[in-house]
């Protein structure tokens, strides 16, 4: 195994519904596992999370809008071994940590005889916050009694889509995205 790792495993599962001719509403629910590890530093750790989510979109024409909000609980385990001449100690933690985020984009579709184009935006913000913490072990324990300030983000991109057919069955849809500097 490398000295630092990380895996993950889990899955979603969701589905949508017509309310209308122009709006479609929908729900998904998932479970995930992530495990990490360092080797060099003896540390290690593991975290169950929950997610939920709804999410609704509506089409007027060649105009479109979508957004949503999701939730995701997690569940938080970490071991680490402090060691150095003449002492060691082995400590663990668990606490809880959440991340909460609303989302939303609109689009335009531009239809031609060729392909079809949808230049859109997205606007996201996401808020993480976590538990404050208090290690078992011994004389090396790391304590924090209040809860860790949270981690806010609000995210904007916009990009452009084509819609190129391969055949009148099978459409292929790559994302042109302008460059990052």
């Amino acid at each position: 195994m490398p000295p630092a790792s990380a895996a993950r495993s889990g899955g979603l599962a969701g589905g949508d519904v017509a309310v209308n001719d122009t709006w479609r509403l929908g729900l998904f629910a998932g479970y995930s596992h992530d495990r990490f590890a360092n080797d060099d530093r003896a540390s290690s750790g593991a975290s169950d999370n929950y997610h939920l989510g709804l999410y609704g979109g509506g089409q007027w024409g060649s105009f479109g809008l979508s957004g949503g909000a999701a939730y995701s609980f997690s569940r938080i385990e970490t071991a680490r071994l402090v060691a150095f001449p003449g002492f060691a100690d082995s400590l663990m933690a668990r606490y809880d940590a959440g991340t909460a985020q609303i989302f939303g984009g609109a689009g335009y579709r531009i239809d031609t005889a060729a392909a079809s184009f949808e230049p859109f935006a997205n606007l996201a913000y996401v808020s993480a916050r976590s538990d404050g913490f208090a290690e078992r072990g011994g004389a090396a324990l790391l304590q924090l009694q209040h809860p860790l300030p949270g981690a806010d983000a609000l995210h904007a991109r916009s990009l452009f889509r084509a819609l190129l057919p391969i055949s009148p069955r099978r459409p292929v849809s790559p994302t042109i995205q302008p460059a990052q500097s």
